[in-house]
């Protein structure tokens, strides 16, 4: 997969869980914004923490690849 590809998904669904559930669910549309920029980067690392562990898992369990596709 392209890097940017790979930084684009991360920082989408980052963004995505920021807003819907931290701000939307969590503070109810009440959020601080600097600590929605905390909890985006934060969700961020997590995201890419995950993909990463996803990607190393490859060569070492076939049966997890299919669940890769859904994944990626």
């Amino acid at each position: 997969m392209d890097c940017r590809i790979a930084s684009g998904l991360t920082i989408s669904a980052s963004t995505s869980f920021t807003h819907d559930i931290y701000n939307g669910v969590l503070k109810r549309g009440e959020a601080d914004p600097a600590r929605e920029v905390r909890v985006a980067r934060t969700a961020a690392v997590v995201i890419a923490a995950d993909g990463a562990c996803t990607i190393a898992a490859i060569p070492y369990e076939t049966a997890f690849q299919p669940l890769l596709a859904l994944t990626l």
